[in-house]
């Protein structure tokens, strides 16, 4: 679990896990222990990032459960980030070179 947070004064908690998993894909198992934590963690909803993909027994263990589960897999983190939707940006940094036409 990458992180939890809580809404409001209201009883809604999000749990987002972001494992690095480049090139395997994400199996059931490692969606219901998602969802185990989820529970622990007294979560109503959770959202699962990977830049790999998910297997169909994945897919269909999320549908299955009674938590809501939005699974983003492959490209979607890249273009979320790209077309900022649902991201915010935290610090900018700007990078410095000396302009050497300057000194000429």
């Amino acid at each position: 679990m990458t992180g939890v947070s809580h809404s409001g004064g209201s009883s809604c908690t999000r749990c987002f896990r972001s494992p690095r998993t480049c090139d395997a894909s994400v199996d059931s198992d490692t969606v219901r222990t998602f969802l185990g934590s989820l529970d622990t963690q007294r979560a109503s909803f959770g959202v699962f990032f990977t830049t790999s993909r998910f297997t169909k027994d994945a897919e269909d263990a999320a549908d299955r459960s009674s938590k809501s589960v939005v699974l983003v897999d492959g490209q979607e983190p890249k273009l979320m980030i790209r077309y900022r939707v649902g991201t915010q940006v935290r610090r900018q940094v700007e990078i410095v070179e000396v302009d050497e036409d300057f000194f000429e």
